[in-house]
Formats: C-alpha cells, structure tokens, sequence
C-alpha cells in the first residue's frame, strides 16, 4: 500500500507537467498546419498526409519491436554498455530500411501517386531516419528523460511553421516532403544535443533481414507486429477518406485528427501508460490487486476532470474564435468532430487495454483482435464501387470509425476480463 500512496504523490503532478508540454507542441502543430493550408490546398494537405502516415508505417517496420526490447535489454546497465546496445539495434534498423525502402518508393509512386522526386525525398528521409523512434527510446532511459519529447513535440513543428513560412510550394508537394524532411533532421540534431553518446553509423554493415527477424523472441515479434498494425491502421484511415471522399476531405480528416489528439493527450499522458515504471502494479497477483484497482480509479479520476478541463478551455477558446472556421473545415467537418471526441473519453473510462495485453503477455490475442479492427475499418470501402451520391459522407465515415473502435475497446476489455479478471476503471468507479 505505501508505494501506491508514493505514486499518487507524483501522478497528478507528472500528468499536467506532461500534458503542458503536449498542448504546447500541438500549438506548434497548429500553426505548422495553418501555415501549410493558407498557401496550399487542403486537397496537397490530405496528400502530404497520406504520404507521411505511410513513412510513418515503413519507420515502425524497420523498428522490429526494438523500442519495447532497448528498454528491457538496457536495464541497470552503465552508460557505456548502453550506448553499445543502441549502436548495435540501430545498425541492425538502419540496415533494414535500405532493404525495404524501395517497397516504400513503389507505393508512394503508384499507390498514392507521388512524382518521382517526391518519392525520392520521402525515401531518402525514410532511410536517414529510420533510427529516430529508436533514438527517443535511448533517452527515455536516461536522466534527460524528462526532456525527451522535447526535440518531437517542439522541434518539428516549430521548424516545419518556420520552413514553410519562408519557401514558397504552393502546388509543390516535393517542397513540402522536403521541408518535412528538414524538420526530421533538426529533431535528429536536437536529441544529439540532449545526449552526445547519440552517434551512429550512416553505411551500416548488410545484414539478412530473416536472420535478423528470426533471432527476435517470439514476444518482441508479437509487440514489432502490432506496433506495425497501429501505424498502419493510420495509414488506412487517411487511405479510406481519400478513396471515398478524396483528397480535400482527408485533409480535413487529418485536421480533425489533430484537434483530437489534444483530448486524446490526456489519456496518452496518464500515469498508467508510461507501463515500465508502474509494471508491480500490474502483475495479477491478489497481494497487489487492491492496489491495482485503486490506482485504476485514481487514474480515471484524474483523466475526467482533465479532460473536463480540456473541453472547458477549448469551447470557451472555440466560442471566440472559431477553430473550424480558422482552418477552413466544412460544416460536416464540425459535426464529424463531436462523434471523434467520443473516443478520448471511452478510453479513459476502459482503461489502457492495449498496454495491459503487453504486460500479461497476451500479444497473440491482441495482434488478432487488432487485425479484426482493420478488416471492419475496410468494409466502407464497398462504397467506392457505389454511384458518388450513394457513397458515405465524412461524418458516416467517422462515426463508423469510431463504432468500430468502441467494439474493438470493449471486447479486448471482455477478454481481460476472462483471462485476468481485469475490471475497467469505470465499473470500478459505480462497484
């Protein structure tokens, strides 16, 4: 029970800390994307996103669940040991996005129908910076962890607004991939500040990706696989509204997104999410089940009323000056992000389900109930085949979107359930 009180010491404190820093960066994002919008369309916007979110998916591939394993493999070990851990898993990534990158370059070519030298830009950047999730796990486990979002969350949207203020691209979507990739550097270059044992090789050694995938244990494996999953289920989302609706509307698709992940940032950045430092709390055993439910509640209690504090401030902000209307959203956009908020606060009611399958060691289970979640964002695509005034709208697409992430939340909290007898915090909060 004394380390429970001993957390619930920090937690409040730790949560709003790491939220400021969060809605500081999506104020940077803000304007990035406000900047990128006023002198391009939403439609090159939508396009630019598709492309990213796509790197995005090939960067996690090549990752091969190594965010997970550095944390684990680097365990009470002194600096020097741990800077030889990373030099050798980011040789061994390195070496993987060379052998796949030109994967990435087909499908950026012909699947969403990039030139040849935006190809070029975003595979190149693909290659370069392969390592850099890698990177921000290295100084997780440092004393510079506390500043370790720092180069992600301010870094890259500051350089991003300032770059695509000063260059002109308009219709230029290659000028954009390239300021993206400039941003990526400067994040690059800032994490080697926070730490300078952060070096790396450019030309790492070929290596045979089989043998490499084949000596990862069967865990790493399941957590690299799902990994991919979640990066690639944001490439077929955006991927959906660009079939359906086009490229304008999954631009605003994507604004959306990011008006969302200010609400959903109060469920990233509670406690319990952060799994390595709190894992005691979260072995099924009954000296430490009361705990376990507790800090549940607690961490409920915290996120509602800062989530309550989040809406409070964004519709009187909103009341003032109109978010949707600074950003050129459609009337349908207005009404489709009122059905996005539902999910920011049903996960916080659920509780982090997809952390506790990694702790109890239940990655099949949650690899197949992932892959189910992507066969049903699918199914719309039926529409496509349908004459346009029989196709689905943006706030359809959206609400489906959202039905299939509440079925998805609520039964993998049915299966905890059964297997661990997992009660969602609120159940626990009326019980």
């Amino acid at each position: 029970m004394l380390r429970f009180h001993s957390y619930l010491g920090n937690s409040r404190v730790q949560l709003f800390t790491s939220l400021g820093l969060k809605f500081f960066g999506m104020l940077l994002l803000f304007i990035s994307v406000k900047v990128i919008t006023s002198k391009a369309s939403l439609s090159m916007y939508g396009t630019y996103s598709q492309s990213i979110t796509l790197l995005m998916f090939f960067w996690s591939l090549s990752m091969i669940g190594y965010g997970q394993s550095f944390i684990r493999d680097s365990v009470n070990l002194n600096a020097y040991d741990k800077c030889r851990i990373y030099e050798a898993k980011s040789s061994i990534v390195r070496s993987l996005s060379v052998f796949i990158s030109p994967v990435l370059f087909l499908l950026l070519k012909y699947s969403i129908g990039l030139s040849f030298i935006s190809c070029i830009i975003c595979t190149a950047t693909y290659v370069l910076f392969s390592t850099q999730r890698l990177r921000f796990t290295f100084l997780r486990t440092t004393d510079k962890s506390s500043i370790s979002e720092f180069p992600d969350l301010i870094v890259k949207p500051a350089i991003i607004a300032l770059l695509a203020t000063c260059i002109s691209f308009k219709t230029n979507l290659s000028v954009l991939l390239f300021i993206f990739s400039a941003a990526t550097l400067a994040v690059f270059i800032s994490q080697h500040f926070i730490d300078t044992s952060l070096t790396e090789s450019l030309f790492p050694q070929p290596r045979n990706p089989l043998s490499i995938i084949s000596s990862l244990s069967p865990l790493d494996k399941s957590l690299w696989i799902f990994n991919s999953q979640c990066t690639f289920k944001d490439f077929l989302d955006i991927s959906l509204m660009t079939v359906l609706l086009g490229p304008d509307y999954a631009g605003q698709y994507k604004i959306l997104l990011l008006l969302q992940l200010a609400f959903l940032s109060v469920f990233n950045s509670m406690n319990l999410i952060n799994s390595s430092k709190f894992a005691h709390f979260i072995d099924s055993s009954d000296d430490n089940r009361h705990d376990f439910d507790n800090l549940l509640l607690y961490e409920l209690k915290n996120g509602l009323f800062a989530i309550s504090l989040c809406s409070l401030l964004f519709f009187t902000f909103n009341h003032f000056f109109n978010v949707f209307t600074f950003f050129d959203l459609s009337p349908v956009s207005t009404r489709a992000f009122f059905v996005l908020l539902i999910s920011p606060v049903f996960n916080i009611l659920i509780g982090p389900v997809n952390q506790l399958f990694v702790h109890h060691r239940l990655a099949n289970q949650l690899i197949l109930g992932f892959t189910i979640r992507l066969v049903l964002v699918i199914l719309p695509m039926y529409f496509a085949m349908m004459p346009q005034e029989s196709r689905l709208d943006l706030l359809q697409c959206v609400s489906w979107l959202t039905v299939v992430e509440l079925v998805y939340l609520i039964s993998m909290a049915m299966v905890l359930h059964r297997e661990k007898s997992y009660i969602p915090p609120l159940f626990l909060l009326f019980g």
